[in-house]
């Protein structure tokens, strides 16, 4: 199995819905980069990327995390954002039923964006 085959094909398409914000303020930095690091990984997850392409992807990813990870978080969407980046493909997203609860409930928080 190579690195591309790790991302399971739902996630990759639900990563390649556009960011909405509904409710929640885009004029937080945390948001913003969030934004930013889920089209990151949809493009790391897209068909017909080079290797090269997915390489820069994520270390763009990587990149994103620290300096989101480095912001102290002030609201539950920032929190939550924090939380559904790191835990994205651990066994918090296991997709038993309190998972997929507490993952609705993430999404609820970050206003709409993909977790």
């Amino acid at each position: 199995m190579n690195r591309r085959e790790t991302f399971t094909a739902p996630l990759a398409l639900a990563a390649l819905a556009a960011p909405s914000f509904a409710g929640a303020s885009t004029e937080s930095e945390i948001l913003r980069l969030y934004a930013e690091w889920k089209a990151t990984e949809a493009f790391a997850n897209s068909h017909g990327i080079t290797d090269a392409e997915f390489s820069e992807a994520e270390a763009r990813m990587a990149d994103l995390q620290s300096r989101i990870l480095a912001m102290p978080a002030t609201t539950a969407p920032e929190l939550a954002a924090k939380v559904a980046m790191v835990a994205d493909y651990g066994d918090i997203n296991d997709r038993s039923v309190p998972s997929l609860a507490l993952w609705a409930e993430l999404r609820t928080l970050v206003g709409g964006v993909t977790c």
